[in-house]
């Protein structure tokens, strides 16, 4: 009887197994390529305004000369009625002639300081830039195909709750279009690769005339959604010309006076460089105790877009702390293109820098297509520190930099490292010296090796120091032993190189042990780079099926599923995947299994419980040697929170209600208490039932969240709900964004 026990849960075991829904990659590659046909999009010429600024020479004397007039009147003198004479008496008058000034000036206002430094204007000129089609895909258009296939991911392991319809085609193509017009892209590509399932779901036969007619459907399909939004904005959609915005968040409290016109001097030069991909901007500026207003300008605007700058004035302060992560939220908030990046400028720290601000900042940053945020700090206030710790979170989280300068004049060296990121951000290398803070300081230098392949164009590196040292000892050199000294930039505590078409082998940087503590960058600026992209895959047992998460579960089995851009250029068989600290440091390697195509690798492993990032390795055809690594940190968890269900596919009905549904899983060997809660932007949203709950080991859980519409809602608005969940008061937070569209 025992026997017969063990082989019925053996038995039971092995059904399992197999009937575990494994994750269909055949799906993934008909939507791949459906999509893939529109990767070259359709050529254009659009008018752009440009900003020009023109030095004026002001005058040596801005005040008018005014001349007294001549007066006939004489004065009496004593006795006749009038006041004593210089001589106190005597007949006659005595002319006042002798005692009159030629001319007088006006005297000017209090507390004038006379300027004769020459001033600049800004103008605007008008020019003609035409997009071409392109012959190879760019890499946003492949990051936002890999977004379209995780959507197809998701929406496989929900099917039963998908149900097809041509009206459901319908609605779902006009939901895409309004989102689009909103800059809902990262939403939009979602709800493309849900329809791309459903078409593929509905036609599923082995035949192939069934084949031939669902990928003629899914043409047809994606043909009238770009008649619908025209050509242009279906290219921004796709991302098919690389397109990305500039974001700047500035301080503007009356310390930062140059620092705002240096940023205006920054924004020209970007404006005005010559590049093949489209460049939005959103500007944001914070003061205290007040943000906004914010300025969205599009690519054919960047001209206003410095002209929100020059507008900017720089008042009020006095307390030092400023509203930083409410000016960046504001930014992030409003639609950037996914993988943007964003530039912080300030001189204090961040009053409103509260642990759920900070975790608001970096988890929205993901969300949006891993937006990287580098902070710029000038001088100190009131003795704050330029190491603050909350800015330094915020831009390991994002693979961005703090860089902290001594003046504005060091700020304006930063317009061709600004300007370099918005043609691609590939991570080639990155590392620092922080892991070694609590030792003994470091008495030889740094010595980093950086491999560099034939797919490489252009590369930036970006070195930063906490000790002034004007790059001094800061040494490049290239794969044949030549020292790097043209297009180098040395400051205080900042050294950037900026390089093109570097020649393929291994680099090396070395910092000296007088810099201190440091970090560094090695980016590729072009946008046919190889690098990649990933997702996780969890386990769940009912219904038995793989589902994409974001970061893994500690503990627990995990798939990672990475997708190669550029796999074109690489040998099939030799990418390998390293999991290394936020820091760089190697932890373990894992081995890749690849898909027919070799786009995608997927590999099984148990996370580690720290804080890591993903690092790829390989070969290219030509026989070099890569590597890549992520932008985003994975924070593996106890708690697993993820979106399940929507009732009305993510819409909002005006004067209606509609609720979202969460999926939490305790993976832990003990209960959890949590505690859930939820924040949108328009105060739509509430927790349904209790905020406070215990989730027992190993098991789930699931709540939703209600959004009451007003019937003054406007079509198209956006409500991005924030729902986080604080876990054994505070040891834990797990948050999970949500965007909603209100239609119809």
């Amino acid at each position: 009887m025992h026997l017969l026990q063990i082989s019925m849960v053996l038995g039971l075991a092995i059904c399992l197994v197999h009937n575990v829904h494994s994750m269909d990659f055949d799906l993934m590659n008909f939507a791949r390529d459906t999509v893939m046909e529109y990767s070259s999009g359709t050529e254009r010429t659009v008018n752009i305004l440009q900003p020009q600024l023109k030095v004026v020479n002001p005058p040596v004397n801005p005040y008018k000369r005014r001349n007294k007039k001549k007066s006939r009147r004489r004065r009496p003198v004593d006795g006749h009625g009038g006041v004593v004479g210089a001589g106190g008496g005597g007949g006659g008058f005595l002319s006042m002639r002798k005692h009159r000034r030629k001319f007088r000036f006006r005297r000017p206002p209090s507390g004038y300081r006379r300027n004769r430094k020459p001033q600049t204007k800004l103008t605007f000129i008008t020019r003609t830039k035409t997009y071409r089609r392109r012959s190879k895909p760019s890499n946003k258009f492949l990051e936002a195909m890999a977004t379209i296939e995780r959507a197809v991911a998701e929406a496989e392991v929900a099917r039963s709750r998908i149900r097809y319809s041509d009206q459901k085609l319908q609605d779902m193509k006009k939901t895409i279009k309004l989102a689009v017009q909103k800059r809902m892209f990262q939403f939009a590509r979602h709800r493309l690769g849900q329809a791309l399932f459903l078409i593929k779901n509905h036609n599923s036969t082995p035949t192939s005339r069934s084949r031939r007619s669902t990928q003629n459907q899914a043409s047809v399909f994606m043909d009238d959604l770009k008649q619908t939004m025209g050509p242009a904005q279906f290219d921004k959609f796709m991302a098919v010309m690389g397109d990305v915005t500039l974001m700047f968040a500035i301080d503007t409290t009356g310390s930062m006076a140059d620092e705002i016109d240096t940023a205006k001097r920054i924004a020209v030069d970007v404006i005005n460089y010559q590049r093949e991909n489209p460049v939005s901007y959103i500007l944001s500026p914070f003061n205290d105790p007040t943000t906004g207003p914010v300025t969205f300008r599009e690519t054919t605007e960047g001209a206003l877009f410095v002209d929100a700058i020059n507008k900017l004035k720089a008042t009020g302060g006095g307390d030092c702390p400023e509203l930083t992560m409410k000016g960046i939220l504001d930014a992030l908030y409003e639609g950037p293109d996914p993988g943007s990046p964003m530039y912080v400028f300030t001189d204090a720290s961040a009053k409103d820098a509260t642990p759920e601000n900070i975790n608001e900042v970096k988890i929205m940053a993901k969300f949006l297509g891993k937006v990287v945020i580098n902070f710029f700090t000038t001088a100190l206030c009131r003795g704050s520190s330029v190491t603050d710790s909350p800015f330094m979170q915020i831009a390991e989280a994002t693979s961005g930099q703090m860089l902290s300068l001594t003046s504005a004049t060091e700020l304006q060296n930063l317009n061709g490292f600004t300007g370099s990121v918005l043609g691609g951000s590939t991570i080639i290398n990155s590392g620092c010296n922080i892991f070694n803070r609590k030792k003994r300081a470091a008495l030889t230098a740094s010595r980093y090796s950086i491999k560099i392949d034939d797919s490489i164009g252009n590369m930036s590196i970006c070195v930063t120091t906490d000790r002034p040292n004007q790059g001094a000892a800061i040494s490049l050199t290239d794969s044949q032993g030549v020292t790097i000294t043209s297009g180098k930039v040395s400051m205080s505590k900042v050294s950037i190189y900026e390089i093109a078409s570097p020649r393929v082998g291994t680099w090396t940087l070395v910092i000296p042990p007088s810099a201190g503590m440091h970090n560094y960058f090695v980016k590729s600026n072009s946008d046919q780079n190889i690098d990649f992209d990933y997702y996780f895959l969890m386990l769940i047992k009912k219904p038995a099926s793989e589902v994409p998460v974001t970061d893994p579960l500690i503990g627990e089995n995990s798939k990672v599923v990475i997708t190669l851009a550029g796999n074109e250029k690489t040998r099939k068989n030799s990418v390998v995947l390293e999991l290394i600290t936020k820091y760089g440091k190697h932890i373990r390697d894992l081995q890749l299994t690849p898909d027919s195509r070799g786009v995608r690798y997927t590999a099984t492993f148990t996370p580690p419980s720290r804080p890591f990032k993903l690092k790829i390795k390989g070969t290219t055809k030509r026989g070099n040697p890569f590597e890549r690594i992520s932008r985003s940190i994975v924070e593996p968890k106890h708690v697993q929170l993820r979106v399940l269900h929507s009732a009305n596919d993510f819409t909002l009905r005006r004067g209606t209600s509609s609720t979202v549904t969460f999926h939490l899983y305790n993976s832990a060997n003990v209960n959890k208490r949590v505690k859930i809660n939820v924040k949108d932007r328009l105060g739509y949203a509430r927790i349904n039932g209790l905020k406070v709950r215990t989730i027992r080991r190993g098991r789930w859980a699931f709540f939703s969240v209600l959004f009451r519409t007003p019937m003054s809602a406007a079509i198209g608005t956006c409500d991005t709900a924030f729902i986080s969940v604080s876990v054994n008061n505070g040891a834990e937070i797990v948050s999970q964004p949500v965007q909603l569209i209100v239609i119809k």
